[in-house]
C-alpha cells in the first residue's frame, strides 16, 4: 500500500542522474509498456532551484534561527532541510525535515531544546517536484529534486 491508500502489484522503479538543469530542459519520458503498462510521452515538469535563502551561504546558524527561501512557483513542491551538529553529551546528530515549500522554517521546540546553543554552518535544502500520472489503471510518479548545499 502507498501514501495515497491504493494497492499496487508490481513496484518498479527507475532513477536517472545525476542531470544538470540544462540537460532537463524539454525532457521527456516514453515508457512503451510491456508487463508493466506503457504510458504516452510525458514532459517532465520544469524545476526551479532554491533561491533567496537566508542566512546567507556559510552562515553559523542555531537550532534557533529562521530560514527563508523563495517559494516555489509550483504547488507540487517540497523543501527538505538538513542540519548536521554536534551536541554536547550526545556527539554528531543529524536532523532531517520534509517542509512545505512555503518559504520559511524554524527547527520545532524540541529540537531548540535537544541542540540549545550548538552552532554549525553544515546545513543544506533541495527542492523535489511530484507529478502522478494514472492511465488504465496504471500509476506513475514522476519526481526531480534540486540540491542547494550550504556548507
Amino acid at each position: 500500500m502507498d501514501k495515497r491508500g491504493g494497492f499496487f502489484a508490481n513496484d518498479y522503479s527507475l532513477q536517472l542522474g545525476p542531470i544538470t538543469a540544462e540537460q532537463a530542459v524539454g525532457m521527456t519520458l516514453y515508457i512503451p509498456g510491456d508487463e508493466y503498462p506503457g504510458f504516452p510521452t510525458l514532459s517532465v515538469q520544469e524545476l526551479d532551484e532554491v533561491t533567496g535563502i537566508q542566512p546567507e551561504v556559510g552562515s553559523e546558524v542555531t537550532a534557533q534561527t529562521s530560514y527563508r527561501w523563495q517559494p516555489s512557483i509550483h504547488s507540487n513542491t517540497i523543501i527538505g532541510f538538513e542540519v548536521r551538529a554536534t551536541v554536547t553529551g550526545l556527539g554528531s546528530s543529524t536532523v532531517r525535515c520534509t517542509l512545505e515549500d512555503d518559504g520559511e522554517f524554524t527547527l520545532p521546540d524540541f529540537f531548540q531544546d535537544l541542540y540549545g546553543e550548538s552552532t554549525t554552518t553544515d546545513w543544506s535544502m533541495s527542492r523535489s517536484l511530484y507529478v502522478d500520472h494514472i492511465d488504465n489503471g496504471a500509476y506513475l510518479e514522476v519526481s526531480r529534486t534540486i540540491s542547494t548545499d550550504i556548507e
